[in-house]
């Protein structure tokens, strides 16, 4: 407000100048308020997104063990990836089914292993063993597993459960064998004695961590072993598992010669070689059914 001034009977004159005066001040106020409202306006219309909602990126998890929470929980919404359900809910599902009825986990058929180093099992057993997962075949080939009633075991480099976790997570929880294949997948018989620690210790780490169970199973990296992999081996309470048929899967890629190879073996007793690969995936169907045609029992391995 202005300050007081002294009262004067303003003329005919003044009094015309006076409000000429207010009418040149007033103007710009107007336009100014007029301006501010467009400007409300327009902020409020800005921050409605009219965007396609598809092509919001997803939040990402704030650390990695949020995310591998996050991704193990979408998978198990997911009806097309089998995963494993909370344990509540399992025993409240396991009350309402019939006395018959079983879950994943208690299904899938197993072999003790009795060797520290085994080439081979009993005969009317096949194991079927899949090498450098985790990957992003992993779940494929365990949902042919699950599908099919059968037993698998699974080989993992250290350095491929650092990017899939959730993987290694979803194959233990629904029943199914994991054991090292080494941390960076590389020839043990060449390594120095502190070196073959390393390369088992960080992978047993690592597994361990998820699915929080001790590693039982080791598969040296092409099978290549010294006495010093058999001294830490027996130390951190490990079974080495080798093989004895080999298709070669990760040299033809075909999945027409993987079935071939197996058609034409004497599959009872056999470890079979494979590696994670859509080869593998795409004739591991026609393989199981070879397989159970014979009357062999497919099993994983522990």
């Amino acid at each position: 407000s202005e300050p007081d001034e002294p009262i004067a009977v303003p003329t005919e004159e003044g009094t015309d100048a006076r409000r000429s005066g207010r009418k040149r001040h007033r103007l710009p106020l107007k336009l100014v308020s007029a301006t501010m409202m467009s400007l409300i306006f327009v902020l409020l219309l800005s921050s409605f997104n009219y965007s396609d909602p598809s092509g919001i990126p997803p939040r990402q998890a704030t650390t990695a063990t949020v995310e591998v929470e996050t991704v193990i929980q979408l998978l198990a919404e997911n009806r097309h990836a089998i995963m494993a359900k909370p344990v509540a809910s399992l025993e409240e599902e396991t009350e309402k089914q019939p006395e018959d009825h079983h879950l994943p986990s208690d299904t899938v058929p197993y072999l003790e292993l009795d060797e520290f180093i085994s080439f081979s099992i009993p005969k009317g057993y096949v194991a079927l063993t899949f090498d450098d997962g985790p990957s992003k075949h992993s779940v494929d080939i365990m949902n042919i597993l699950q599908k099919y009633g059968v037993g698998g075991t699974f080989f993992f480099v250290g350095t491929n459960v650092k990017k899939h976790p959730d993987y290694v997570q979803a194959i233990h929880a629904n029943g199914f064998s994991i054991g090292s294949h080494s941390m960076t997948h590389s020839q043990m018989s060449s390594l120095s004695y502190k070196q073959q620690e390393m390369e088992l210790t960080r992978v047993a780490e690592l597994i361990e961590n998820i699915t929080h169970e001790k590693l039982v199973l080791f598969r040296p990296p092409y099978g290549a072993f010294d006495g010093q992999t058999e001294a830490l081996s027996r130390h951190q309470g490990n079974k080495m598992v080798l093989w004895n048929r080999d298709p070669e899967d990760w040299l033809t890629r075909d999945e027409d010669k993987i079935l071939d190879y197996v058609q034409h073996i004497e599959a009872s007793g056999s470890i079979i070689l494979l590696h994670e690969s859509q080869a593998v995936v795409d004739a591991l169907p026609r393989i199981i059914q070879h397989l159970q045609d014979q009357s062999l029992k497919i099993v994983r391995l522990q």
